[in-house]
């Protein structure tokens, strides 16, 4: 008989607006706000893209990611 093990985790979720991740993205969002005010259209612009896009990521993405196999 051949005992197989299988590795099982455990996945914890919290509200999105309790992310560190999260809350660091809308600072983004709002250094890209004061950017665009002061006239650094271009990198605000990218700053934008990039804060969003993770926002996104973060909310569409179920499974979290680990270094460790």
């Amino acid at each position: 008989m051949v005992n197989k093990m299988v590795k099982t985790e455990v996945v914890t979720t919290k509200v999105f607006w309790k992310s560190k991740t999260f809350l660091i993205n809308i600072l983004g969002l709002v250094g890209a706000f004061l950017m665009a005010l002061s006239g650094e259209l271009a990198v605000a612009g990218t700053l934008t893209v990039a804060s969003v896009a993770n926002i996104i990521l973060r909310i569409v993405t179920k499974q979290g990611v680990s270094l460790k196999e």
